[in-house]
């Protein structure tokens, strides 16, 4: 056999056998956006691949969110125009649906990256565009919530509120409220590291039910980190052996 041959044949098999790891090219950022769903609908590992309530099956992003987490529809005290639960408008997504977090006494609300992110940037609304409702996001580098903190995020009012386009009333306070969430601004973290989990707020929380969240996106890191020197290396030293040989032949 060739010498050519016999080194692409070595090579090739090192790269596809286990003794060296397949270098996988850094993911996209993943972009979560919630219309997928009907009403109410839990998420948890739809994003994941998982299957949703309505037997339809997700993208496999990677991600998984706590049980409270929850698709909403945009509607006006659960009627038109659409049949949903939400009062919001002009989310940076422009679908109807945003990821909203009912209150649990059970569980943290929390998104899960299993296989770790290392930037985040999302869009959020403040019921009313009010500080009343301000609060913090964090980032940590473990699952639900967990190991250490690794950035934080604050969600503040929209210094310029944004007036509702429709809504069955001009209240502004109260279960009639005026689309309450029609004001929306966004943040954004990099340089924070390895992070495995977002933490919307520990469990018991109230606050959250008055934040609607859209657009989520995510920089995962790759599964497998891209490997390539020791197949090069390998390949390097069969080709100066193979000049050597030349030379002393």
């Amino acid at each position: 056999m060739h010498r050519a041959t016999i080194l692409a044949a070595l090579f090739s098999a090192s790269v596809i056998g286990s003794s060296l790891p397949v270098a996988v090219v850094p993911a996209n950022a993943v972009t979560l956006v919630f219309n997928q769903l009907p009403n109410e609908t839990a998420i948890e590992n739809y994003f994941d691949g998982g299957t949703a309530g309505n037997g339809a099956t997700g993208p496999g992003d990677g991600v998984v969110f706590s049980s409270n987490a929850n698709e909403q529809k945009q509607g006006f005290n659960g009627n038109a125009p659409a049949g949903g639960t939400g009062k919001f408008e002009n989310n940076p997504s422009g679908l109807n649906g945003a990821l909203y977090f009912p209150f649990s006494s059970s569980t943290a609300s929390y998104l899960n990256v299993p296989g770790g992110f290392n930037s985040l940037s999302f869009g959020y609304s403040l019921l009313n565009n009010s500080s009343a409702y301000d609060d913090t996001v964090y980032i940590y580098s473990g699952l639900n919530g967990t190991g250490t903190e690794l950035a934080m995020l604050s969600l503040t009012p929209n210094s310029t509120s944004v007036a509702c386009a429709s809504s069955p009333s001009t209240s502004t306070s109260g279960p009639s409220a005026k689309d309450e969430f029609c004001t929306w601004s966004s943040v954004s973290a990099n340089n924070f590291g390895t992070g495995e989990s977002i933490l919307f707020g520990p469990t018991g929380t109230t606050p959250l039910q008055d934040i609607e969240f859209d657009d989520v996106q995510l920089a995962p890191l790759p599964t497998t980190l891209p490997l390539f020197a020791g197949g090069l290396g390998f390949v390097g030293y069969l080709s100066r052996r193979r000049r050597r040989e030349t030379l002393t032949a």
